[in-house]
């Protein structure tokens, strides 16, 4: 009983065959550890169909079905040595990825080129894994058809992190149904979404954008002045650089002098005197009384003023009379 159909195993693990047998068409896929064929591996993940005449008890086999067909083992080393390898896609051209906030992050990419070494390519997924774990697993994230445009992005979203790992890496694959070519691993970039930004940097709820120096540059610090114009005139208002009004001097701050109440520097000020004369008292020997006519100035106590306490306490109104001495 004759066999015609074709057998398959990738550089995935993944085996498919499609033949014909006593009037039946069997279709397989697996995935195996090794060729099944020559090794005899055991497979997983099965699909099995059949169609056309009666597949009898052929179909409650474990895949590949064809090795239950054909008994001879020289029979599939002869298939193997002679088979068609179809040339694998070649990777997707330069990729990339950005991050604009969160895990969310969009991949791009170039569909490869399909001559030479290269085979056809037709669909595209995306695969992520710890930073810097080699040899730990990739995660599929998403995938793409193949389209007309060359351009290619995906958005995906990333796993959660993992403590002990700095981030995560991606990769993006081209396949065929039994092959894929994949980019070396490359780290998602961080893009600072400018529209959202604008807000806070760089603009202001009513006046234009703010102008940022290059980082070369050299940023001039002026001290503020007494005398600086509190309201810029119009055709300076919202150009963003407060060094460009001219500054005003009021001149010296004039010094306070002795009697005077400066706002700047309050001071208690010195008692004053109420009337006109001399102040008697003076070459007056104690125990004698002032001579009659004599203008007697009584001097008030130092006046208070608002809001400063001064730190000399008043002398009392009235002081208690010495006690009278002989005279020597």
């Amino acid at each position: 009983n004759p066999i015609t159909g074709e057998l398959a195993y990738a550089t995935n693990r993944q085996m498919a065959e499609q033949f014909i047998y006593r009037g039946a068409k069997f279709r397989t896929q697996a995935f195996c550890p090794d060729d099944p064929w020559i090794s005899g591996a055991t497979c997983e993940d099965q699909l099995v169909s059949a169609q056309g005449a009666d597949p009898g008890s052929l179909i409650n086999q474990k895949v590949p079905l064809s090795r239950y067909v054909i008994s001879e083992p020289q029979v599939f080393q002869h298939a193997k040595a002679n088979a068609t390898r179809p040339n694998p896609p070649g990777p997707p051209v330069n990729a990339k990825a950005e991050i604009k906030g969160g895990r969310r992050a969009t991949v791009y990419w170039l569909g490869p080129d399909q001559q030479g070494n290269f085979g056809p390519y037709l669909n595209f997924v995306v695969e992520s894994r710890p930073k810097g774990a080699e040899g730990a697993a990739w995660t599929k994230l998403g995938g793409v058809s193949r389209h007309t445009a060359p351009e290619y992005q995906l958005p995906v979203t990333l796993p959660e992190s993992i403590p002990g790992f700095s981030g995560w890496e991606l990769r993006a694959c081209a396949t065929t149904v039994l092959a894929r070519t994949c980019t070396g691993p490359f780290s998602p970039t961080i893009v600072f979404n400018e529209e959202r930004l604008a807000p806070v940097i760089g603009r202001d709820k009513t006046g234009p954008p703010l102008t940022i120096q290059k980082e070369n540059s050299t940023l001039q610090l002026s001290k503020p002045q007494i005398g600086a114009p509190q309201n810029p005139s119009p055709n300076q208002q919202g150009t963003g650089n407060a060094s460009s009004a001219p500054l005003r001097s009021i001149g010296k701050i004039p010094v306070p002098t002795p009697g005077t109440n400066s706002a700047l520097n309050p001071q208690p000020l010195p008692p004053r005197s109420f009337g006109f004369g001399r102040i008697s008292g003076r070459g007056i020997p104690e125990g004698e009384a002032a001579p009659e006519g004599a203008a007697v100035e009584d001097s008030a106590p130092a006046e208070a003023v608002p809001g400063v306490s001064s730190p000399v306490e008043t002398q009392p109104a009235e002081t208690p009379v010495a006690e009278e001495k002989p005279a020597p």
